[in-house]
């Protein structure tokens, strides 16, 4: 049965605040336009549109982090999920693991930025996801890590161990499942081998995936661009810590985004080192 205000289609998501119209944005591309009369849709101005979406969409996020799609002039929605902002995200951060730490490049800069990722779960309210490959021989989860992991408290959701490449473990799936996860943050090593099949196998599962360059690495740096291009190919989305923690802040609720900047100017020129380290020219020290 239809519930007043949410999507017609899944019942899920609430629709698009659009007369007469009946769906969410996911679900509209799917949908013949309403037979209702008059047949055609109005489509206010796009900035009115927008300020009601986000009001709209305000009222049933618990927080603040829900998908906001703006449809372009003309069209009812946008069906391309790079232009939505990430839909109930999980971070995964990917063997981050002390025996790699003197073996994979700039593993240093991984460290921070999975340090920063969790801190920014913590100021966002989202779930993390930490993963070892065959602990007893690989080693456990780096020391840097242990701190702001237990600070974000039940946040942390566990960590997995596997002996697949793929964080994507039965275990991983059925917490994704409780959670209603639809967007995941990818970050970790090695690029182009656990974090490229993590990738994929998100993917085939119909979920949003960002990766995030200043965040992954591998023991050969040119392995990086060549799964990073694989994956944009596979469909994910590349972007870069403080870009993807400013998209999910979308709404500037003081609560809110205290603590997003309060992360954000604590690590800035660590972040600025991350990203010339795994990004630019390799030359920004040993952050």
């Amino acid at each position: 049965m239809s519930v007043p205000g949410l999507c017609a289609a899944c019942n899920i998501r609430p629709c698009l605040p659009v007369p007469g119209y009946r769906f969410c944005d996911v679900c509209a591309m799917r949908q013949p336009p309403p037979s209702a009369s008059p047949p055609h849709i109005s489509i206010p101005n796009p900035r009115t549109l927008e300020r009601e979406t986000l009001q709209h969409y305000r009222s049933f996020s618990q927080s603040g982090l829900n998908s906001v799609a703006i449809p372009n002039s003309g069209q009812a929605t946008t069906t391309s999920a790079a232009l939505r902002h990430p839909l109930n995200p999980a971070l995964f951060l990917c063997d981050i693991q002390e025996g790699l730490r003197n073996k994979v490049y700039k593993f240093s800069s991984v460290v921070n930025t999975a340090v920063r990722m969790v801190q920014y779960a913590g100021a966002l309210n989202f779930p993390v996801f930490v993963a070892e490959q065959k602990p007893s021989v690989v080693g456990r989860t780096v020391s840097e890590l242990s701190g702001p992991l237990r600070t974000v408290g039940p946040l942390h959701v566990g960590t997995f161990t596997k002996n697949t490449f793929s964080m994507v473990t039965p275990g991983v799936q059925s917490e994704l499942d409780r959670l209603g996860i639809q967007s995941v943050i990818v970050l970790g090593v090695e690029s182009h081998i656990s974090i490229f099949q993590t990738v994929l196998e998100l993917l085939r599962r119909g979920l949003n995936v960002y990766v995030l360059p200043d965040g992954i690495s591998s023991q050969n740096k040119e392995e990086i661009g060549l799964a990073l291009d694989r994956m944009k190919q596979a469909g994910a989305i590349i972007t870069s810590s403080e870009c993807i923690a400013f998209e999910m802040l979308w709404d500037t609720d003081k609560s809110v985004s205290d603590g997003v900047y309060a992360v954000n100017k604590s690590t800035k020129a660590i972040t600025a080192a991350c990203l010339r380290n795994l990004v630019g020219d390799g030359q920004g020290g040993d952050s």
